[in-house]
This record gives C-alpha cells, sequence and structure tokens, in this order.
C-alpha cells in the first residue's frame, strides 16, 4: 500500500514482529518449560474448593491474567488456597470453553489451560444480543480505526525481546501466550520470540499466519468470541492451522466498520 505521509503518526498501524531470526523454526526451540508446567499442572487435577496445593497460585495468576480471577484482595492470588473466588473463575472459565461447569480443575479444564493461546484477555465487551447467532466481542469503548484512514503504514520490527519487552505486558515464555495486540488507535501486533513458529501444520508448532490473522483482527477491534471455529476464539493447538474467517469473524467486523 502506498504511503500516506501527512497520516497522523499516532494512528500508524504498527506490526511489530517481536521475532528471532527465521522465526527459530524447524530445528529451535526447547520444550522444558511447557513440560514442566503440564506435570505441575497434572497434579492439580481434581483440586477442589477448600483444597490448599503447590501451584494453585499459579492458576490464580493465569486465570486473573486472562479476565476471571477477579478479587479485591491481591494476598489471595499468592497463595495455594482454592477459595470462592478461584472457583467462581473457574466456573466462568469452564463456561466460556464449553467445559463441564463444575469449579473444580478437572483434567478437562487444566488441558484446556494448557493450550498455547493469545495472550489478550477473555473479558472483552459482547456483541448486544448476540445477534444472528453471533457471539463476536469488542475492545472495551468499541474503538475503531477512523472512516478517513484508508492508507496504513506498516512497519515490521524484528527485535530479540526478553520476556519483559517494554509494553507493560510480558511474554510467559514457551508455550503459553503466543502474541498479544493492541486495538486501534495502536495497532502493534507482539509475537514471542520463544515459541516454535512456522508456515503450516506441523507438530508441535505454531502456525504463523494462523497467529498474525488473529492478532490482526484485534488490530482492527474485535475481541475474543467464544465459537470454537472462529479466528478469534483464544486457543491455538499445537500444529493447528485457522485461516479461514467463520461467520462470526465477518459479522464483527461487520458490526464496527459497516459491510
Amino acid at each position: 500500500m502506498r504511503r500516506d505521509e501527512d497520516d497522523d503518526k499516532k494512528s500508524e498501524f504498527q506490526t511489530e514482529f517481536i521475532l528471532e531470526t527465521h522465526f527459530r523454526c524447524r530445528t529451535g526451540g526447547s520444550f522444558t518449560s511447557r513440560t514442566s508446567a503440564e506435570s505441575l499442572w497434572t497434579k492439580l487435577d481434581g483440586s477442589h474448593r477448600g483444597d490448599n496445593r503447590k501451584g494453585i497460585h499459579g492458576v490464580k495468576a493465569y486465570l486473573q491474567r486472562y479476565g476471571y480471577y477477579l478479587t479485591q484482595n491481591e494476598t489471595n492470588s499468592q497463595t495455594n488456597a482454592f477459595d470462592e473466588a478461584l472457583e467462581a473463575s473457574i466456573k466462568s472459565y469452564q463456561k466460556f470453553f464449553k467445559l463441564n461447569v463444575s469449579g473444580a480443575l478437572d483434567k478437562e479444564t487444566l488441558d484446556q489451560m494448557a493450550k498455547p493461546r493469545c495472550g489478550l484477555s477473555d473479558n472483552f465487551t459482547m456483541a448486544g444480543g448476540k445477534l444472528g447467532g453471533s457471539y463476536y466481542a469488542f475492545f472495551p469503548g468499541r474503538h475503531i480505526w477512523p472512516p478517513e484512514k484508508r492508507h496504513l503504514t506498516y512497519g515490521f520490527i524484528h527485535e530479540y525481546p526478553s520476556k519483559d519487552h517494554g509494553d507493560g505486558h510480558p511474554f510467559d515464555g514457551f508455550g503459553g501466550a503466543l502474541a498479544h495486540c493492541f486495538g486501534p488507535i495502536d495497532g502493534r501486533v507482539h509475537f514471542d520470540a520463544q515459541e516454535v513458529w512456522d508456515w503450516g501444520v506441523r507438530i508441535l508448532q505454531n502456525d504463523l499466519e494462523s497467529v498474525a490473522l488473529h492478532e490482526i483482527r484485534h488490530a482492527l477491534g474485535l475481541g475474543h468470541t467464544d465459537v470454537q471455529d472462529a479466528v478469534m476464539w483464544p486457543t491455538m493447538n499445537f500444529g493447528s492451522r485457522k485461516t479461514r474467517l467463520h461467520d462470526d469473524d465477518i459479522n464483527g467486523i461487520r458490526a464496527l466498520y459497516g459491510n
């Protein structure tokens, strides 16, 4: 696209690829952190309200990061006590991901939490009335790009970041959050260099195109949906690919920008 030098720099759509050279594809990456995390979380299978087990504070941190664990007492979020607030947050998480709503940490729930996912919260503003069976969501305030913004400036920046890469939203290492994005009118998209990236479907690797499509739609103003076949579903399975827009994805953009 051509560059419009008169555009307000504050409304540049700047896509920042934070990736190591060659995306660490095919031969790169370490699976140690994911293996150890899964091992720890497996020991939490069957945990329920009233329990106190090592690792529960990690579940609280995960659910807090993604908009489920809401507490006024930060001390509680750092303990291994399975409290009432955690039970309520697990129920909300299970409902969103269409799991058995028990409030307990069963294998199905722990497996879902262990999946690679978008680093943004699931706590978006749902579309009013879910018209036509749509479950798309928007960023709070329903921010969009201005109508006069039609010629966008893209910046591709290769960096070698640590987990904390200076935007206030640190990555969590291999196997957790794959990428995150800032909505309109910022538009930055960051990919975690510690993940193993590739193009297409490969075992234990992440399809860059699928994740990029998801994050770019965040940059346009869409939030997460609870329609599992949609691009805006928050999680991705290793070795999977999702590059075809679902009706829910299309309806969300039309609701923001019209036909």
